[in-house]
């Protein structure tokens, strides 16, 4: 992580001293860039064949890599441009899924990478969620990358932009946060028998989340793609994890949402 902080150092350094002619110009240089590198993985096919060899401690800290920089990437060109055109677009996807880091942080202690070392094979699942538990977590470098990305947002918020443009953005902050959700949920251990604890506990863990459903609906109540987003957060997301919370979410949402 300290060497792509280094790397986003060096790249608004440089985009700091250009005059506002050839601003404009770097900022067609840079958005290519982005656009062509936004969705890459591999530098190479070979790279890419030989993940599946890989432990998922190796998979993990590549997967952590990858994002990392397409998150800086974002980053650098948001506070490059913010008048650019392709502001809002790379917006967009700084708040994606796959532009979250794992925070990984770059020194493990011994007794945690042998421990994390044994896991192989599936990348998901009950039988890895220990891996997961145990997986170090750089806490300062996920709390500035939570809060640039909320201050980004709030930045919009602020703005004469939109309504439309103002929920679409709040939404995709709201779908950040529940893929956080996801991340820490999915990797609790979940017994046959503990039906009565998960129903209780999945009804305070996701309360938060459906807070935010109900101010978002309440804040931009002709906001059509939010009843979309909604069946798809039920439907795809919560109804796997916590199915009766689903059912009964699904009764307030989508009625709220007018669906």
């Amino acid at each position: 992580m300290k060497k792509n902080t280094a790397l986003l150092i060096v790249l608004l350094s440089f985009i700091g001293n250009l005059d506002a002619q050839n601003l404009k110009t770097q900022a067609e240089i840079d958005w290519k860039y982005f656009n062509a590198n936004k969705s890459k993985l591999c530098e190479t096919l070979e790279e890419c064949e030989g993940l599946d060899k890989l432990s998922l401690l190796e998979y993990s800290k590549f997967i952590d890599n990858r994002y990392t920089k397409r998150s800086l990437m974002a980053e650098a060109y948001l506070d490059a441009y913010p008048n650019d055109v392709h502001y809002h677009e790379v917006l967009d996807w700084y708040l994606h899924l796959y532009f979250q880091p794992l925070f990984i942080p770059e020194d493990i202690s011994d007794n945690q990478t042998r421990f994390l070392s044994v896991f192989s094979g599936p990348r998901y699942g009950p039988e890895v969620s220990p891996f997961y538990r145990a997986l170090p977590i750089d806490r300062k470098a996920m709390a500035q990358w939570v809060n640039k990305g909320n201050n980004l947002v709030e930045r919009i918020l602020d703005s004469d932009a939109s309504i439309e443009r103002k929920a679409d953005v709040e939404l995709r902050l709201l779908s950040r946060d529940i893929n956080l959700a996801k991340r820490w949920y999915d990797a609790l251990p979940k017994e046959p028998l503990e039906t009565d604890f998960w129903e209780h506990f999945d009804i305070q863990y996701w309360n938060a989340i459906l807070l935010r459903f109900n101010t978002f609906l309440d804040k931009y109540p002709d906001y059509l793609p939010m009843s979309e987003y909604i069946e798809y957060f039920l439907e795809q997301i919560l109804k796997g994890r916590a199915p009766v919370l689903a059912e009964s979410y699904k009764k307030q949402l989508l009625i709220k949402a007018g669906s």
